[in-house]
């Protein structure tokens, strides 16, 4: 019986090096992933910045229009 201690010992700290490193690379992966996903919602915010930019600007650009046409208009 004391000679399968040391075995099982053994066994039992090379699965707990194999899930460490499991962990790791769930670890890794998941920081890659919300990297991945700040860098999204950075691009999605910076295009809905331009969005409203360009909003604004077609707005102005149709109230020149809407006047314009008010002054052509009898």
């Amino acid at each position: 019986m004391p000679s399968s201690i040391p075995a099982q010992l053994l066994k039992i700290t090379s699965e707990l090096t194999r899930l460490s490193r499991s962990v790791e690379e769930i670890k890794q992966r998941w920081e890659e992933e919300n990297i991945d996903s700040r860098e999204q919602i950075d691009t999605i915010q910076e295009e809905l910045r331009q969005s409203k930019e360009l909003n604004e600007v077609l707005q102005a650009q149709n109230q020149d229009l809407e006047a314009q046409l008010a002054q052509e208009s009898p």
